[in-house]
């Protein structure tokens, strides 16, 4: 089984990653189960989580998008 992830969307407040489960047999490829997103804010924590969970491609890609700046500021617990 494989894992291809895509960039969903992108602003510059945040960005949300696909993920799908997949097989080829035959030279088709069949989608196993529903896909699972995951949102992740232009902030100092979202940031954080991007880094950790997507530590090359994609968070360079998204990083290019947001810049050097968080754009939402993260709420106090």
């Amino acid at each position: 089984m494989k894992t291809k992830n895509t960039l969903d969307y992108i602003t510059n407040r945040g960005c949300s990653i696909k993920t799908e489960k997949y097989i080829v047999e035959e030279g088709i490829q069949y989608v196993i189960g529903e896909p699972s997103r995951v949102a992740y804010t232009n902030s100092m924590s979202g940031r954080a989580d991007l880094e950790r969970d997507y530590p090359d491609y994609y968070n360079a890609l998204v990083m290019t998008v947001w810049g050097d700046t968080p754009t939402v500021i993260d709420e106090e617990e």
